[in-house]
């Protein structure tokens, strides 16, 4: 059910069906859903501020814009917010936009987990920061297409990423001090000019079938680098893994890993395969420990 009528900073022309989101600052004290069939715009360096539980669930896409000096800011100043939900919403837009304290998510009525939620969805994300998230990941891929490019995930404590059934390409991003960075299940990413440091558990995981293709990948001063799991499939060239306990884990069954330069620096252990996988590190195979 529709509530853009509790909302006064909201405009609505039917005609156009576009949603404006007036300037300024905005407090979001109850559930905001917004019905399929619109657009809805946000900009002018303004900000909305999640409290008292509350959440935003949209069926219509968001193009939310900020400038390179000040971001269009959304935040839950008193820590309760419940993030963003996009459902079947298709195309949505968020540049220069800062997310910062990002609670725990704890909605069953939507089963959401993570901050931002997309299902069934497609997002576009530039020049975007999260800084200081509790959620159980920031942004949850659910079947949905993705871009994401030149964007900074900092102060995570568990997944920036969480990537199931989807498919999409990471570019020119950063990652510092998350749980993990990104944790994929079921999905295939491209990635680019990509940097992960102080990984407190894994810089990257890959469950159940993902395929991950990356170059100019660096992962440094982390927990651990790569792991890969059951039927993933990964290749990697010119990129560098340094300061880490284990560079990169292989486990289940007929996973495929091919490197061509790879550094690793001040690694504990480099590679290690622990079952019937198919791994070639720089042109060398990798024989699973016995």
């Amino acid at each position: 059910k529709s509530t853009l009528e509790n909302f006064s900073f909201l405009i609505k022309d039917e005609q156009q069906k576009i949603i404006t989101i007036q300037p300024g600052k905005h407090v979001i004290s109850s559930d905001l859903i917004i019905p399929a069939g619109y657009k809805v715009f946000a900009s002018d360096n303004s900000s909305l501020d999640l409290i008292n539980k509350a959440k935003i669930i949209t069926y219509s896409p968001l193009f939310f814009s900020g400038t390179d000096d000040e971001y269009y800011l959304i935040e839950s100043s008193d820590l309760t917010g419940q993030g963003i939900g996009l459902i079947n919403a298709p195309g949505s837009v968020f540049n220069n936009v800062l997310f910062k304290n990002m609670p725990t998510i704890l909605d069953k009525q939507w089963r959401r987990s993570g901050y931002i939620t997309c299902y069934e969805s497609k997002i576009t994300l530039e020049h975007c920061h999260f800084n200081n998230s509790k959620a159980k990941s920031v942004l949850n891929l659910i079947h949905s297409d993705y871009t994401i490019n030149e964007c900074l995930f900092q102060d995570i404590m568990n997944d920036a990423l969480d990537i199931d059934f989807s498919q999409g390409t990471i570019a020119h991003t950063a990652f510092e001090n998350n749980g993990k960075a990104i944790n994929s299940a079921m999905s295939k990413m491209d990635l680019t000019s990509i940097s992960i440091s102080g990984a407190k558990d894994k810089a990257i995981v890959l469950k159940e079938a993902s395929q991950l293709s990356a170059e100019a990948l660096q992962i440094k001063n982390s927990t651990n680098g790569i792991w890969a799991e059951n039927n993933t499939t990964v290749y990697i060239q010119n990129s560098t893994i340094s300061n880490v306990d284990k560079g990169i884990f292989v486990s289940g069954e007929e996973a495929f890993v091919t490197t061509h330069v790879l550094k690793f620096e001040k690694v504990g252990r480099p590679c290690e395969v622990s079952t019937s996988s198919h791994v070639k590190i720089n042109g060398k195979a990798i024989d699973p420990i016995k």
